[in-house]
């Protein structure tokens, strides 16, 4: 499945943070955001997905693997990186989506 996503690669998220907006698919073993820049982070290297509610309003994935942190919410339209309108119930249907397949890695 595929989802429209806003998208911050770095250790933290705020409000002044500016995301960037792009495509998540989950396909040929990498998880990848199709945008600018694109995003391809290999599956096996996934260590964690934590949900959390970024200053109590909106739902976001916080995915931690091998080469750093990436934060995800799944979007119905976002305003210059700063406004978004979030999918509740896409972003955790992509917080499950992501568990089952950190449980399957092999070394799990």
């Amino acid at each position: 499945m595929s989802y429209k996503v806003l998208n911050h690669e770095g250790a933290e998220i705020g409000l002044k943070t500016k995301g960037k907006t792009g495509r998540l698919s989950l396909e040929g073993g990498y998880l990848r955001i199709r945008g600018e820049p694109e995003v391809s982070i290999p599956l096996e290297t996934l260590h964690s997905v934590e949900l959390f509610r970024l200053h109590g309003t909106a739902r976001m994935l916080k995915i931690v693997h091998e080469r750093g942190t990436l934060f995800v919410s799944v979007i119905r339209f976002s305003l210059f990186g700063f406004f978004m309108v979030v999918n509740f119930f896409a972003t955790g249907q992509l917080k499950q989506e992501l568990e089952a397949v950190i449980r399957q890695k092999p070394n799990s």
